[in-house]
């Protein structure tokens, strides 16, 4: 068995050319399959291959599995390869990627590129690492204003941020009328504001609150 840094694997995909070490904790089925059939990243490899010139410099933004960057790097020619992988989990196994392709010319940068700098920014990791993104999606489909939280015991983590909604409907209400002086049914729309936080800001709740823990996507604060 190889192991380099925290990754450990029993086998090499070859794909488009380069090897690449099968975790498969990190690839998983969705990109494991299309893979070992030459079509994961497939059309990049080929334009890459076929626009570099010698002394083109390459950024790439979100290095995956370091497939792309070992391309770059491996063709001839190119001056400087610069990748960026805003996910902590993938950086060994991109390193891992470029030592079995001989590849030592490549930067490899773990964080978001942004316009300028500032405070740390939040970084969403999903089971599936190309879905990751600095968008927050919550696995559980349950929402409750901070009031409803406090009703059944929980209670929302400090500095956790709310979404606002709006319930529209509309309600009946019977009405004289002043000429005829018969009763009328009036429609009346309206609209609600409310802030309510997902299950997953809100600590103390009964544990049936929680179900969706066993199929969410981990979350961790990159830089």
């Amino acid at each position: 068995m190889n192991r380099v840094a925290t990754i450990a694997y029993d086998e090499v995909i070859e794909t488009n050319g380069v090897k690449v070490p099968f975790v498969p904790g990190i690839i998983t089925p969705p990109i494991e399959k299309p893979m070992r059939n030459n079509r994961y990243e497939g059309g990049e490899c080929n334009a890459l291959r076929e626009l570099l010139e010698p002394g083109d410099r390459v950024l790439e933004l979100g290095a995956g599995v370091g497939l792309l960057s070992t391309v770059a790097a491996t063709s001839e020619g190119v001056r400087k390869v610069v990748a960026v992988e805003a996910n902590p989990d993938m950086i060994p196994l991109i390193r891992e990627t470029h030592s079995l392709n001989g590849v030592e010319n490549v930067t490899l940068l773990n964080g978001v590129v942004a316009p300028e700098a500032g405070d740390p920014l939040e970084f969403y990791l999903r089971a599936d690492f190309w879905a990751s993104s600095m968008e927050r999606h919550f696995a559980a489909p349950i929402w409750m204003t901070f009031k409803q939280a406090r009703e059944l015991g929980g209670h929302v983590r400090k500095g956790e941020k709310g979404s606002p909604v709006v319930y529209a409907n509309t309600l009946t209400r019977t009405e004289t009328d002043e000429n005829t002086g018969e009763e009328i049914d009036q429609t009346i729309p309206f609209m609600k504001g409310y802030t309510v936080f997902n299950v997953e800001q809100v600590e103390g709740l009964p544990d049936h609150f929680y179900a969706w823990r066993h199929t969410s996507a981990k979350h961790r604060r990159t830089s």
